[in-house]
């Protein structure tokens, strides 16, 4: 166990925290949003508690969409409400009152493995309801050529949606609305050495979903640029109005691919929880 992940150790057991360390060095954890009212930053904006790119409203109105201190899977989740703009230009990100942006550089890009979770709640189906996204509109004159990573519910499942077209996991196999509504925990992975969406994982609540729709593109070649990272929304200028309508908790970015083991121990929600720490700590959460 290194020098850091002993003050951890430290701190968490004198919080009551029972604590498993790992020694692979795995967890990359990179950025994370607790959502947590103590991690609020301004009014609404989305405090990021183990790097520097905070998320904030793009809107106007200072996200007058967005309802801080709802009830999470861990402490506080932010509420998106999904409304079309009332007027101008609907891909204008200072008229989405529901969107945070985070700064370029948040995310991996290109090619780079990583791994972004979350856990979710939907309330409603509004449009197409992504729920983080980044990078471009640009593509080549074949269309074949992805120049984003957008995450959405459509068909019953998940949607990755790229500029050249949208990959379905799981369609038909899931009712957000209805059977399957509360929580659940999303998870998109993009492994080594990937040049196209062969080498793009989804998994809902640690299982690992097939494609059912769209895998024709699959063979696009991955080329997402460094932008800003929406949340609630896509964070590059297209498609706004298709933003998420319900609660996001605990988004979390590594800029490694992470197990389906590692994946899975996510998932997990209170009272008991492991959580994948930077500089490969696990520690399992036992919230009193």
């Amino acid at each position: 166990m290194n020098v850091w992940s002993r003050k951890v150790a430290s701190v968490l057991a004198g919080l009551g925290v029972c604590v498993l360390f790992a020694t692979t060095g795995r967890a990359a954890l990179v950025h994370h949003y607790t959502f947590d009212n103590a991690d609020i930053v301004g009014t609404k904006g989305a405090g990021d508690v183990v790097g520097t790119s905070d998320a904030t409203p793009t809107g106007a109105g200072g996200g007058a969409d967005i309802t801080t201190g709802q009830a999470g899977v861990f402490g506080e989740a932010y509420a998106f409400t999904q409304v079309a703009a009332t007027s101008g230009n609907q891909t204008d990100p200072t008229l989405k009152e529901n969107l945070l942006r985070a700064p370029a550089g948040t995310a991996p890009f290109g090619t780079a493995e990583r791994t972004i979770a979350v856990w979710f709640q939907q309330t409603a189906s509004v449009g197409q309801n992504k729920m983080f996204g980044y990078g471009s509109t640009n593509t080549d004159s074949n269309g074949s050529t992805s120049e984003a990573l957008d995450l959405s519910l459509e068909g019953g499942g998940i949607r990755v949606r790229m500029s050249s077209g949208n990959i379905t996991y799981g369609g038909g196999s899931f009712d957000f609305l209805g059977a399957d509504a509360g929580w659940h925990h999303l998870a998109v992975r993009v492994n080594p050495g990937a040049t196209d969406y062969n080498s793009v994982d989804i998994f809902v609540d640690g299982v690992q979903l097939s494609v059912t729709a769209g895998g024709t593109h699959l063979n696009d070649l991955m080329q997402i640029p460094d932008s800003p990272f929406g949340i609630g929304g896509v964070g590059y200028n297209a498609f706004l109005q298709h933003g998420f309508h319900g609660l996001l908790d605990d988004l979390r970015i590594y800029d490694n691919a992470l197990t389906n083991t590692e994946i899975a121990q996510l998932a997990v929600p209170e009272p008991a929880s492991l959580v994948l720490l930077g500089m490969g700590g696990l520690v399992l959460l036992r919230r009193r």
